[in-house]
């Protein structure tokens, strides 16, 4: 088993990109003292979503549990980055919201609004989809990765994997108009958009 360190100080992100990260052990990290996993849905059902999270946190309270639509995430390391950002900000008691999965979700959308983030980036029926699952307990983080792998059979690594499409589609759902732009920048762009966002109180 191999569990990659991110280092979110490294100007360049994780060191190990989406692409060469073997299928069988690129869904374990570390970042701090969380340990990160991520599991790539192709197709979600018709279940009840709110519940079917509900029961994942509940299977494992000492595992931070978030479901993202996955076409809101621009490929592994924006995912791992965004992670490492929010990890870092309620380290320095920097919270957008009372519970870091919220956090990272509105992180991911760019947004301070957690009702815009949740509608905008939150699980859809249908659709492909990934989980996060952050524990500072790896058995724990094991144990429901394994859980929720054997509850669905559409599992597969290209899910978070980046695309013209998904880049052109988040370039307008942003509102990005710059014509050249390589995934690099635009990965980059995508990060600090997501440092930017701020708590706003009521």
């Amino acid at each position: 088993m191999s569990v990659k360190d991110i280092d979110l100080n490294n100007k360049k992100g994780p060191t190990l990109l989406e692409n060469n990260i073997p299928a069988e052990d690129r869904s374990l990290y570390r970042i701090g003292t969380f340990y990160v996993a991520i599991i790539e849905i192709t197709h979600l059902g018709s279940e009840n979503l709110h519940e079917l999270i509900t029961k994942y946190r509940a299977f494992s309270p000492d595992v931070l549990v978030q479901g993202i639509d996955a076409s809101y995430v621009f490929g592994v390391n924006h995912l791992l980055r965004v992670l490492q950002l929010t990890v870092e900000s309620w380290k320095r008691g920097i919270k957008l919201s009372k519970i870091m999965e919220t956090d990272i979700l509105m992180r991911l959308c760019c947004t301070s609004q957690i009702s815009k983030a949740i509608k905008v980036g939150g699980l859809k029926n249908d659709s492909a989809a990934c989980f996060i699952l952050m524990s500072e307990n790896l058995d724990s983080v094991l144990k429901i990765k394994k859980y929720i792998e054997g509850y669905y059979n559409e599992i597969h690594v290209s899910v978070l994997r980046i695309g013209k499409n998904k880049m052109a589609r988040l370039r307008s759902e942003f509102g990005i108009t710059h014509k050249k732009m390589d995934r690099i920048f635009f990965e980059n762009y995508l990060v600090e958009k997501a440092a930017l966002v701020k708590f706003q109180s009521k």
